[in-house]
């Protein structure tokens, strides 16, 4: 309730000054009130400002984070992909021919060597470009640790 009052008694104190011009009776407060009302205007546009700034960095943060979720998803669901369709089609083919069904290590370094380029062929240009930037506009040797290092979280899970 006392915040109503203190509410009215500024409206009847800024309204004052424009109905008593029209009558011709000006009260002891109108001529501070011009600079008053220009000081709150300029105070307000100051706000404004500052909060039209922080939004705007807001929304930024959000878009960046956003983009850098889809980057990762992107990524998670290439490298499985890579890692799938190379267990497929290579992998299969050389533990059958193998006496014992197991890959040497060489074998298996080759895997590893053909999924992340089945990868890299799957993202693209413009996929390896936007988990470049997600990445903080790393350097390639550290894209490709990240996608041999996804690769291999695939050809684990898938196992």
């Amino acid at each position: 309730m006392r915040y109503l009052r203190i509410k009215f008694v500024l409206f009847i104190l800024l309204l004052a000054p424009g109905v008593l011009a029209a009558t011709g009776d000006v009260p002891w407060y109108a001529p501070a009130l011009d600079p008053l009302l220009s000081a709150v205007g300029l105070a307000l546009a100051g706000v404004l400002s500052w909060l039209a700034g922080e939004a705007i960095r807001w929304l930024r943060a959000q878009v960046s984070s956003q983009r850098t979720q889809e980057a990762l998803v992107l990524l998670t669901e290439a490298t499985e992909a890579a890692a799938n369709e190379i267990g497929q089609s290579y992998v299969d083919a050389l533990k059958a021919a193998a006496a014992d069904g197991k890959l040497t290590l060489d074998e298996a370094t080759e895997a590893r060597r053909k999924a992340v380029a089945k990868a890299r062929d799957l993202l693209g240009e413009r996929g390896l470009a936007t988990l470049d930037r997600a990445l903080g506009g790393s350097t390639g040797a550290a894209l490709e640790a990240w996608l041999a290092a996804k690769v291999e979280q695939a050809v684990r899970g898938a196992k």
